[in-house]
């Protein structure tokens, strides 16, 4: 019997169409699935970023030093990462403060109003505000946002902290964020 005397046959006919149906069916839950896993868990319409940053020294005059903070945005996704806002901070670590050290000592004796991180005294902070579509990062570069502090020259020790607001994220609070400590006294 010709292949297409087996076709002609009305059975055959209904065992393809049934089949195809399976076939359709089948190729439905596997796009699905996949489409779950790539979207889905994989989260490919969130950004996700990974930031670093550096702290340079430079003395200025009149006991002035110039601190000049590289905060580096990689965009670690498959989807483009827009910047809205963020900031960067620098906070005194050394030499204490009077009120720091009496902060300290209340914090060593009392274990119910320990936060935990310090909180440092602040220098200088600023922020950043960008126009929509202004600063962008494509999958898989990187971008460079530069934060320039003056403080005065016997700061020996300080906190630098950067975060930028996921734009993605509009009535929450998340973004990325990172912090370092910087040793002054050995300036680079």
């Amino acid at each position: 019997m010709s292949f297409f005397a087996w076709l002609s046959d009305e059975g055959n006919i209904s065992m393809l169409q049934w089949l195809q149906g399976v076939v359709t069916i089948v190729a439905i839950a596997v796009g699905g699935a996949w489409a779950y896993l790539l979207f889905v868990r994989r989260r490919q319409k969130y950004p996700r970023a990974n930031l670093t940053q550096d702290l340079r020294c430079y003395p200025l005059r009149d006991n002035k030093l110039l601190l000049r903070a590289t905060v580096r945005i990689c965009n670690e996704s498959e989807v483009l990462l827009s910047l809205a806002s963020g900031l960067s901070r620098v906070q005194q670590v050394l030499p204490c403060t009077e009120d720091l050290v009496a902060s300290l000592a209340k914090r060593i004796h009392d274990d119910d109003a320990c936060e935990p991180e310090v909180e440092w005294p602040l220098l200088e902070e600023w922020k950043v505000a960008f126009k929509k579509g202004e600063r962008e990062i494509e999958p898989g570069e990187s971008d460079e946002l530069h934060f320039d502090f003056v403080v005065d020259s016997d700061v020996q020790v300080v906190v630098l902290y950067s975060y930028l607001k996921n734009v993605r994220k509009r009535k929450r609070e998340i973004g990325w964020n990172v912090t370092s400590i910087y040793d002054l006294r050995s300036r680079s």
